[in-house]
């Protein structure tokens, strides 16, 4: 029943995942949309809670609702992750508590606010998937 974002959506794998394991709805954001389409198209029944946004992540529009959970899988060694999540942050996708799984090459360092919590961090040979609980609350001491 949680609200999930594909960023870096791809073939959209991991949404429609969270999808047909009982996620309330997804949205899909990659700059090609073309195999999303396809994909999510064998979703017949769950088209209505399947939302596809063709955007660049530094251009996004604000967000209508904010998000349960947000993956993203970014190209490796290129700063897209941190960009994506400070475009997420300032448009309203995310909300206090919002899990963010981020995938990288298990070597590249992620430099978020102090406002993404690191809560754990996993090495899937060349892969890390890093788990961060977002906070719109934080306070710098």
């Amino acid at each position: 029943e949680k609200r999930t974002l594909d960023v870096f959506a791809g073939t959209g794998a991991f949404g429609l995942e969270a999808l047909s394991r009982g996620a309330k709805n997804i949205c899909l954001i990659d700059k090609d949309t073309e195999t999303l389409s396809k994909n999510t198209a064998l979703f017949e029944k769950e088209k209505d809670n399947i939302q596809i946004l063709r955007a660049d992540i530094n251009n996004l529009p604000y967000a209508q609702n904010a998000f349960d959970i947000v993956f993203s899988d970014a190209p490796y060694d290129k700063g897209l992750n941190e960009k994506a999540f400070l475009s997420l942050q300032k448009k309203g996708f995310l909300k206090n508590g919002t899990l963010c799984i981020i995938e990288t090459r298990n070597n590249e360092n992620l430099l978020l606010p102090e406002n993404f919590q690191l809560t754990d961090e996993r090495i899937y040979g060349m892969a890390k998937i890093s788990f961060y609980t977002f906070s719109d609350n934080f306070v710098t001491k």
